[in-house]
């Protein structure tokens, strides 16, 4: 069995945020982590990600948008982007924070892709039965748990659902098989 791809949307921002910290975490128990944003990331951004476990960088282009940071931040845009990185990565989960706008771009490329989709995860875990995404309801009372029965997976999770921690590893001290790159 080859090595499974979480794919973690990187809200568009020159910093990276604690919430992608949390799902690269989480992406790191699930396989190897990717992500895709819409903006370029600074140096110490990369860096940052490739300290977590990153080990590619997939950068969209939003062409012939007179407005190019109101277009990134579009919901048909945000969403097309996603559903275009899972078929260039052959993600088997997609990991999106929980803000409205991600939610709704989360929805949209699910549909996209013919993804199985759940929002508000508090945790995510490979088991013999496949993808179980568990989230917490009615305020928090009851814990329920979901297998996805699709490839891909698309699932929001909620803030603070994982401590973020710096992987063990990093992808360039893997050595040349593992060296990060950014397209």
């Amino acid at each position: 069995m080859s090595r499974r791809t979480a794919l973690v949307l990187l809200d568009p921002a020159a910093e990276v945020r604690p919430a992608a910290l949390e799902l690269i975490t989480l992406g790191r128990s699930l396989g190897r982590v990717d992500v895709v944003t819409l903006e370029a990331p600074s140096v110490e951004a990369l860096a940052t990600l490739g300290a977590h476990g990153v080990e590619v960088v997939h950068q969209a282009e939003v062409v012939g948008a007179a407005r190019a940071e109101e277009t990134r931040r579009l919901t048909a845009v945000v969403a097309a982007v996603l559903a275009a990185a899972v078929r260039r990565t052959d993600a088997d989960v997609v990991l999106v924070p929980a803000g409205f706008a991600a939610k709704e771009a989360a929805a949209v490329a699910a549909h996209a892709l013919g993804a199985g989709l759940v929002v508000d995860a508090s945790d995510v875990a490979w088991q013999e039965e496949g993808l179980v995404v568990t989230k917490r309801v009615f305020a928090g009372t009851w814990e329920t748990a979901s297998v996805v029965a699709t490839d891909p997976a698309v699932v929001t999770v909620r803030a603070n659902a994982v401590v973020a921690e710096p992987a063990a590893e990093t992808p360039r001290s893997r050595g040349p098989a593992g060296r990060g790159a950014h397209r």
